[in-house]
C-alpha cells in the first residue's frame, strides 16, 4: 500500500512540475504531446537536422538516405556533440530481409599510441586523453556514412550532403543550449576553435547566426570526391598535423587506413519483442539486454510502481551487476575475446535477479576493483522510420563537449577525444567516472569501448520502436528506462522519454538521480536499504519513435533541443 501511494504521489508531483506552464524547471522543456504520422517519422536532437531528414524522406529517399543527411547536418549544427571529426554506430532494420544490421564507425587509436604516453614521468595525467592531441582517435563518421549509403542508399551521396553544406556556409541560429556549451568550453578551446565559435573573442549570444566556412569547404570536397577527400590528401594531412601540434601521434597513414566494420547486433527477446542493439566495441547492447533479462515480466515492478523504493532498488542492483561485468569484460572484439553470452544469455539476467537481496549489495562484493588493475557527455542520437518500413537508429559522438576542443586548421573539423574511453590507466576513472580494466587498455588501431546504445525493437517482424541517446555512461540506463516506461509502465511516448531518470554504474557506489526522479520518502526508504542517493543534473537526451495505433509517434527528449516531424 505504501509503495503504491508513494508511486502515485511521486508521479503526480513530477508530472505537475514537468508539465505545468507556471513552473520553470531549468534543463527541461514542457512535456508536449508526441506528433504522430501514419507514414514516416524523423526525431533528432536539433530542429535543423529534423527538417533535413524529413525533406529527404518526402523527396523519395529512404531511412538510410535521411540518416546520411541528418548525420552530416548534426555535424554542423551540434558541433559540441558530434561531427565528422568523431564516429558513431548505425543500427538498421532492412524491411526487405527483416534483418537488423550494425555498422561500426567507432574511432580507432593511432598506430603510434602507447599507454606510456599518458603517464609522462610515470604519473598518470587524465587531461592528456581529454584536452590534447593524444586524446584524438582516427575519425570514423565519414567512412561509416559512405559505407552505409553504399549498401542501402537510393539518393546520390552528393545530394544528401547539400543541406549540411548550406547550414555550414549560410549559417544557422545559435540555440540557448549551444550558447551555454560554447560558454562552458571557451577557455579550453584551441585558437582554431575560438576563431569558429567565438565572435571577437566573446561568446556569441543565442540567436546569433553561426557560419562555418572552412567546414562547408570540407563538406563540399567530400560531396564531390567521396570519403577519400577526407581520409587522404589535404584534409587528412591538416587533421594529422593539428593532432601532432597539440601533442598527439596521428599520421596521414592512420587516416588513410580507417575502415568501418559491419557487426552482428546484440539480440534478446523481451515482452514479446525482439530487442536489437549495438554489440562491442559498444557495451550498450550487451548491458541493456542483460538488464532486460533481469527485469523479466516485471509484474512485481508494475505492482510496486514507477520509481518506488522497491523498483529503484531492483533496477539499481541490476545496473550495478551488469556495469561491473561491462567494465571487466567488454572491449574491442577485434583485439580480445568478448564473452558475449555472459550478457546475451537470459540465464545471466535471471542470475542477477536472484542475487538481489532486500539490502543493497556493496560494489566491492559484486566485483573487487583490484581485478580491473594490472597486478604488475557529449554525443547525439537520431531515430528514423521511412514509409517502406525501414528504420535507422544512430548514435554519433565526439565524446566530451566539443571533444578535445581542437579544430583542425583550415578544415573546420572539431576533433574528438575518444581516447579517454580507453582505460588509459586501468583501475582509474575516466571523465564519466567509469573504472575499467585492462581488457579495454589503449592499443594501436584498437577501438575504445563505448556506451552508445542505438536500439530497435521488433514485433512480428515489424519495427515497434527506435530508441537511443547521448550521455556517456548514462546512455544505457536512459535507453533502459525509456523502454520500461513505455512498455512496462505504459506511459505515453512523450512521457516515456521525458520522465526523470536515475542511474547506477557500479562505481562510484551510489545512485545518481535527476531532480524529481525520486520523492523524499523514496530516498528515505532507499537509505534504509543501504543505498546512497545523490542528485545530479539532467542526463542523456533520448530521441525515440514508437509505433501506435494511429501511426509513428516521434518523441524528442524535453532535456534538449530535439524535435520530431513526420508526414
Amino acid at each position: 500500500m505504501t509503495r503504491s501511494l508513494n508511486f502515485r504521489v511521486g508521479l503526480l508531483t513530477c508530472l505537475f512540475v514537468c508539465v505545468s506552464p507556471f513552473i520553470s524547471l531549468p534543463g527541461y522543456a514542457a512535456i508536449r504531446e508526441a506528433p504522430i504520422s501514419p507514414k514516416a517519422m524523423v526525431v533528432t536532437a536539433h530542429p535543423e537536422a529534423t527538417r533535413v531528414g524529413l525533406q529527404v524522406l518526402q523527396s523519395g529517399g529512404n531511412a538510410v538516405d535521411a540518416a546520411v543527411a541528418v548525420a552530416f547536418a548534426l555535424s554542423v549544427c551540434e558541433p559540441y556533440s558530434s561531427g565528422i571529426g568523431g564516429g558513431g554506430f548505425s543500427l538498421v532494420f532492412d524491411v526487405k530481409t527483416r534483418d537488423v544490421l550494425a555498422l561500426d564507425g567507432r574511432e580507432t587509436a593511432p598506430i603510434a599510441i602507447t599507454e606510456a604516453l599518458f603517464h609522462p614521468g610515470g604519473d598518470y595525467n587524465p587531461d592528456l586523453s581529454r584536452f590534447t592531441g593524444l586524446g584524438v582517435g582516427v575519425p570514423g563518421l565519414v567512412r561509416q556514412m559512405y559505407t552505409l549509403h553504399s549498401r542501402f542508399g537510393k539518393r546520390p551521396l552528393a545530394e544528401l550532403l547539400q543541406p549540411a553544406i548550406r547550414l555550414a556556409r549560410d549559417g544557422f541560429s545559435i540555440t540557448p543550449l549551444l550558447h551555454r556549451k560554447i560558454e562552458a568550453l571557451a577557455e579550453r578551446m584551441s585558437p582554431g576553435a575560438r576563431e569558429v565559435f567565438l565572435s571577437d573573442g566573446k561568446v556569441p549570444k543565442a540567436g546569433t547566426i553561426l557560419k562555418q566556412t572552412d567546414l562547408a569547404a570540407t563538406l563540399e570536397r567530400i560531396a564531390k570526391e567521396g570519403p577519400d577527400a577526407f581520409y587522404r590528401g589535404p584534409v587528412a594531412a591538416q587533421i594529422a598535423e593539428s593532432v601532432r601540434t597539440y601533442g598527439g601521434v596521428m599520421t596521414e597513414d592512420d587516416m588513410a587506413g580507417y575502415e568501418a566494420r559491419w557487426r552482428k547486433p546484440i539480440h534478446g527477446v523481451w515482452a514479446g519483442m525482439d530487442v536489437y542493439s549495438f554489440p562491442p566495441p559498444s557495451s550498450g547492447g550487451a548491458v541493456l539486454i542483460r538488464m532486460m533479462n533481469g527485469v523479466g515480466d516485471g509484474k512485481d515492478l508494475i505492482d510496486a510502481g514507477w520509481n518506488s523504493a522497491y523498483t529503484v532498488h531492483v533496477l539499481s542492483e541490476l545496473m550495478k551487476r551488469a556495469y561491473a561485468d561491462r567494465n571487466l569484460l567488454l572491449a574491442d572484439p577485434d583485439f580480445t575475446h568478448v564473452p558475449i553470452k555472459r550478457f546475451e544469455d537470459p540465464k545471466a539476467g535471471r542470475k542477477d535477479r536472484k542475487a538481489i537481496r532486500s539490502k543493497a549489495t556493496p560494489a566491492h562484493k559484486i566485483l573487487n576493483p583490484k581485478k580491473l588493475k594490472r597486478e604488475g557527455t557529449h554525443t547525439s542520437h537520431f531515430s528514423i522510420v521511412d514509409k517502406f518500413g525501414n528504420a535507422v537508429s544512430q548514435t554519433q559522438t565526439i565524446n566530451l563537449t566539443f571533444g578535445s576542443a581542437i579544430v583542425a586548421k583550415g578544415t573546420g573539423v572539431v576533433l574528438n577525444n575518444e581516447m579517454d574511453d580507453f582505460s588509459t590507466s586501468p583501475g582509474k576513472a575516466n571523465a564519466f567516472g567509469l573504472v575499467q580494466g585492462t581488457v579495454n587498455a589503449v592499443a594501436p588501431k584498437k577501438r575504445p569501448l563505448s556506451s552508445m546504445t542505438p536500439t530497435i525493437l521488433v514485433r512480428d517482424h515489424e519495427v515497434e520502436a527506435v530508441i537511443g541517446s547521448p550521455g556517456g555512461s548514462f546512455i544505457i540506463n536512459a535507453v533502459f528506462q525509456t523502454i520500461l516506461n513505455r512498455f512496462l509502465f505504459k506511459m505515453k511516448p512523450e512521457e516515456a522519454v521525458c520522465m526523470p531518470r536515475f542511474h547506477h554504474q557500479w562505481l562510484p557506489d551510489y545512485i545518481m538521480a535527476e531532480r524529481f526522479a525520486l520523492s523524499p520518502d523514496t530516498v528515505a526508504h532507499l537509505g534504509r536499504k543501504r543505498h546512497i542517493v545523490r542528485e545530479v543534473g539532467n542526463f542523456s537526451n533520448v530521441q525515440a519513435i514508437f509505433r501506435t495505433d494511429s501511426g509513428w509517434a516521434g518523441a524528442p527528449d524535453c532535456r534538449g533541443d530535439g524535435t520530431a516531424a513526420g508526414y
